[in-house]
């Protein structure tokens, strides 16, 4: 007979033997504990529909979906409320300040993620995460909120004709201009605006909103149902912004120096295309906000002491020299040649008023002569442009 050969079984293999046994004794679940997994399974589909809802509406945030504004401290109210008088209560008035520059930081960084969602196309890599609280303590810092403050604006008044029927659009731009002037003086105060590249935001800021005048097409805006003209809007949030001597300065120098770009280029185009009246009309604008700017604010800088004199001497250098480039066509550039005219004249009323004002307040000595420098420069370039006028009469 032969010998029976036993198979022994490794351990794993009884363990696992011994497991399917066990499972296969096991009572069946209770009815307690099946009803627990089915509403858990339940509870996890409802959370993930709502949480796909979410990103939905986070994308398509806009200024009526989003809690509206509160008043800011220097007395506007927003959704169409009229201006009223807050009683003299310090500390009740700085907790309504302060939560309504909370909730205008938190729509602002909610909106500017709506934006960028529908850019990249509701890809959540590139798509920054908002907080649901903004630090109280913080609310002024630069480096966290003022870029996208600065985005924000850019924003907006790019869409100015579609997004200024809602009714927070003036309240939205008011709110921004007021927090940007208040954070850029306040880190410029602080000696902290080396560190925050102040002045790079500044020169952008400045730039990205003369372009947007010069690039306006009344074509595009013409086929989509718009409200106002968005260049009213561009223009009134920089004079606005240009109160600010660093924002201002910046303002006049770039416009000085996008128009002489512009004028130049218009003599080497046919006056007939169909894209010089519209750049006809964008240099205006660029021309109405550098005179307003000038005609406002240069003596109020001059009276706080803070004309950046580099600035203002290359801005009258750019000026002028379109001004004589312009001369040489007395058949072309009308427009723009009688812009400049009116502007050469405003420019030399406003230095004169400014250096007598410093003339009266003992200024300082290097500061003076610089202003009059200008000033005999304004007056050079005046008498230059007289008697091209004249010579072109006769």
């Amino acid at each position: 007979m032969a010998p029976v050969k036993v198979k022994i079984f490794s351990d794993f293999e009884w363990a696992l033997a011994i497991a399917i046994v066990k499972r296969r004794r096991k009572t069946a679940v209770s009815k307690d504990e099946l009803h627990w997994k089915e509403k858990a399974k339940m509870y996890k589909q409802e959370f993930n529909a709502l949480r796909l809802q979410i990103q939905e509406f986070e994308a398509e945030d806009t200024l009526d979906k989003l809690p509206a504004l509160g008043p800011c401290d220097c007395l506007f109210f927003s959704a169409g409320l009229e201006r009223k008088q807050i009683p003299d209560v310090e500390r009740p008035y700085r907790e309504m300040s302060k939560f309504s520059v909370q909730l205008f930081l938190r729509n602002v960084r909610r909106l500017n993620r709506a934006r960028q969602k529908r850019r990249a196309g509701s890809n959540p890599v590139l798509c920054s995460p908002v907080p649901q609280e903004v630090d109280l303590a913080s609310a002024y810092n630069l480096k966290e909120h003022l870029p996208s403050v600065l985005q924000f604006v850019m924003n907006i008044l790019c869409d100015a004709e579609a997004s200024s029927k809602s009714k927070q659009f003036s309240a939205y731009v008011h709110h921004s201009v007021k927090f940007i002037k208040d954070s850029i003086q306040r880190l410029t105060d602080e000696g902290a605006h080396n560190e925050c590249n102040v002045q790079q935001m500044v020169e952008a800021l400045t730039t990205g909103l003369s372009l947007k005048l010069l690039n306006y097409s009344s074509d595009k805006v013409a086929r989509l149902d718009s409200g106002p003209d968005s260049r009213v809007w561009i223009q009134y949030t920089s004079y606005q912004l240009g109160r600010l001597p660093c924002i201002g300065h910046q303002f006049i120098f770039t416009a000085s120096k996008l128009i002489a770009e512009v004028a130049e280029s218009l003599v080497c185009l046919d006056p007939f295309h169909e894209g010089v009246t519209q750049t006809y009309e964008n240099l205006y604008f660029l021309f109405q906000l550098l005179e307003k700017l000038l005609s406002d604010y240069l003596c109020e800088w001059a009276e706080a002491k803070q004309l950046n004199i580099d600035i203002l001497k290359e801005t009258l250098e750019y000026h002028f020299s379109t001004v004589k480039f312009l001369s040489q066509f007395p058949n072309w550039n009308s427009l723009v040649v009688e812009y400049s005219n009116r502007l050469t004249a405003e420019i030399k009323t406003q230095l004169d008023a400014a250096g007598q004002y410093m003339d009266n307040h003992n200024a300082e000595g290097s500061q003076h002569t610089a202003l009059l420098h200008l000033v005999q420069m304004a007056t050079c370039g005046k008498e230059m442009l007289d008697v091209s006028i004249v010579s072109q009469g006769r």
